[in-house]
């Protein structure tokens, strides 16, 4: 194992470490609560990205039904 290697993995430990002590004091209300949240904008980014999504299919198909009306007044002229 090289030293950069070594040195990341003991940093990554540490890391976890610190993480882990913070979320065990913090745990309880507070963590259910945070948990809550978290969840709360993970679904409203997921109900955002569908949303947009959506509008662009459906400014595709007004873009369509423009450009069809377009040619067919070429065509009727």
């Amino acid at each position: 194992m090289s030293t950069r290697i070594r040195k990341k993995k003991k940093d990554f430990e540490k890391y976890n470490q610190v993480i882990y002590t913070k979320t065990k004091e913090k745990s309880g209300r507070i963590g259910n609560r945070r948990r809550a949240f978290n969840e709360f904008e993970e679904r409203e980014k997921n109900r955002r990205q569908r949303e947009q999504k959506m509008d662009e299919k459906l400014n595709l198909i007004v873009n369509m039904v423009k450009y069809i009306s377009g040619v067919l007044t070429q065509k009727r002229k």
